[in-house]
């Protein structure tokens, strides 16, 4: 599955659970059965960097939304503080979406855990959402 096709299936999962705060989501595609922290913090450091500053009490993180998009946008930026920060990854072969708190995260790359299974995941406080 492409990540633009994760992606309208994660927004109809939202729609279908209604959810009542602001959260921030990362969303993955896994092809294989581990996903690479490693590899996804190397060439992309500044998502889980936003998802930390988006959960963090007394940090803010801001995004200017770009007005070089054909579509209407429904505000200029959003600023994201103390709110629920997750990364949501759909393993391709075993069909299952897990959603991680962003710190479980920061915390596994602290412990030099450089790829993880859903199964690992799970036992880690992980949600299995289906969507």
């Amino acid at each position: 599955m492409l990540e633009k096709n994760f992606q309208i299936r994660f927004k109809h999962y939202l729609e279908k659970t209604n959810p009542t705060t602001s959260t921030a989501y990362e969303l993955k595609v896994e092809r294989g059965n581990r996903f690479s922290i490693k590899t996804w913090i190397t060439k992309q450091p500044h998502q889980l960097r936003g998802l930390l500053l988006a959960s963090q009490p007394n940090e803010i993180c801001y995004h200017k939304i770009s007005d070089a998009s054909y579509e209407q946008k429904p505000f200029d930026c959003f600023v994201m503080a103390n709110a629920e920060a997750y990364l949501v990854i759909y393993y391709e072969k075993e069909k299952s979406t897990v959603m991680i708190e962003a710190k479980i995260i920061h915390d596994l790359l602290t412990l030099e855990v450089s790829s993880v299974t859903v199964f690992e995941l799970l036992a880690m406080g992980a949600l299995q959402i289906k969507v």
